[in-house]
């Protein structure tokens, strides 16, 4: 059978994690593709060629489906160039899937995402639906997936009604709005602590990302996640072409997928899993152990310039090889 949920892909010039992003999708063949590139950086010579070869394999796709294209032609920081394809992308369908570059899915994510876009279509609370799982191995309740607080962006699933939320600018994501959801989210001193000085960070500028952003909408509006009980993504793009995660022995990266009930088992209330949630607090995100120091290390990333940023970067891919 077709597959007629659209899926979006993100690329930009890594065709060996781009070409296995789309041998996973070659399992349930969608029939409609929709795929954003940013242009190449200008001040990197070997940009060119690494994106037209990325750009180059939609039009070698094996099934039948159609493909539409955002091709830039002016290089976008990370953050303006995901958030942006994503806006694209709900202006045109209700609802989808997004997929970055590097977040390879197995079937289950298919069939979790389908089912529930269709089930919670009209749910507002609902928001998200993850591919991603790091309860490492633990299962929270008796069904396929439950609710949790985090929205995970490592292959993920949502409707335009739930991304029209999204700020991007500190002008618009207002301190006293974020502080307001996480205040209702969290229950926690230290998860409350964290997630603010995070906002700090993340408005500081002082890192190219979208996700945070995310994240802050999200608790604005008080939103839910569906988390499968099981991991249903690797991430294959740890390593030095990463922006952010590069780090290649990092616990979550390559995390293996494994699959869910056919069918599914749905819960039988909308309601978040506190204990998962505790659990995704400090096992992945480390809130609890950062907290005895007062979560010093963002406060001092929130303070350091971008460039000094880069040159770590540089020195903790030299001790990674």
């Amino acid at each position: 059978m077709a597959f007629e949920v659209p899926v979006l892909i993100i690329i930009y010039k890594r065709a060996e994690t781009t070409a296995k992003v789309l041998k996973a999708l070659e399992l349930v063949k969608p029939t409609h593709i929709y795929v954003a590139a940013n242009a190449p950086n200008p001040d990197n010579a070997a940009d060119p060629p690494k994106v037209n070869e990325v750009r180059a394999l939609f039009d070698a796709i094996s099934w039948p489906c159609t493909v539409t294209k955002l091709f830039r032609t002016e290089h976008l920081s990370a953050k303006n160039s995901i958030s942006s394809a994503i806006t694209w992308f709900f202006q045109l369908v209700e609802e989808g899937i997004i997929l970055e570059d590097d977040c390879e899915v197995n079937e289950s994510f298919f069939r979790l995402a389908s089912e529930c876009l269709d089930k919670y279509r009209n749910t507002p609370e609902v928001m998200q639906i993850n591919a991603s799982n790091f309860q490492f191995g633990q299962n929270r309740g008796n069904a396929d997936y439950y609710f949790s607080r985090y929205n995970h962006i490592w292959g993920w699933a949502s409707w335009r009604r739930a991304w029209q939320h999204f700020k991007l600018h500190p002008a618009d994501l207002k301190q006293n709005e974020v502080y307001a959801g996480i205040d209702a989210m969290f229950t926690r001193p230290q998860d409350r602590s964290y997630w603010r000085a995070m906002y700090q960070y993340a408005m500081s500028g002082r890192i190219d990302t979208w996700d945070y952003q995310w994240m802050f909408s999200f608790w604005a509006a008080r939103g839910k996640a569906i988390t499968p009980n099981q991991n249903l993504v690797s991430n294959l793009g740890f390593g030095a072409d990463a922006t952010n995660s590069i780090t290649t022995d990092d616990r979550v990266a390559n995390l293996p997928k494994r699959e869910l009930h056919n069918p599914l088992q749905h819960p039988t209330q909308i309601e978040f899993n506190d204990e998962a949630d505790n659990y995704t607090s400090d096992e992945f995100f480390g809130i609890s152990k950062s907290y005895k120091t007062g979560h010093l290390k963002i406060k001092v990333a929130t303070l350091l310039p971008v460039s000094f940023k880069k040159r770590l970067k540089k020195m903790l891919l030299k001790m990674n090889k």
